[in-house]
């Protein structure tokens, strides 16, 4: 009994996604998070503006101009960006917490427990708590 080789198989190729700097910038306006989707993920050009390459290449930007990171990113990572912090730890997300809280806790109820993304005093109030709370010393 004579066996034959096996053809190695190969997954097939994928077309070169084209994306241009306009459509990654606009997808990453005032972060890309909130309680639902901002814009469907449902193709691999999609997933490519929202993540990679996309993060990425906003991600370069704001590093050479900390003024984006405003328009770009939310509120604890602006504030950890403002603040120069190099990671996230625990205090700036307890600081991010309490901050939310103080703004908008008389709003909270047992069926609501989670703010609005929406609430213009949210961001700005987690951005500077977070930025207070970061440690800068490069640990």
């Amino acid at each position: 009994m004579s066996e034959k080789p096996h053809a190695e198989e190969h997954p097939p190729e994928s077309p070169q996604v084209v994306i241009t700097d306009e459509e990654i910038f606009e997808a990453h306006v005032a972060g890309k998070l909130f309680v639902g989707l901002k814009s469907p993920l449902d193709s691999q050009r999609a997933l490519s503006i929202a993540y990679t390459p996309g993060v990425a290449q906003v991600s370069r930007a704001i590093a050479a101009d900390h003024t984006l990171s405003a328009r770009y990113t939310w509120a604890v990572f602006r504030g950890a960006l403002d603040a120069g912090a190099r990671r996230i730890t625990e205090k700036m997300k307890l600081a991010a917490a309490e901050a939310i809280f103080s703004v908008v806790g008389d709003d909270l109820a047992l069926d609501r427990i989670v703010p609005s993304p929406l609430d213009p005093r949210v961001a700005p109030a987690v951005a500077q708590a977070v930025a207070a709370a970061a440690d800068t010393s490069g640990d």
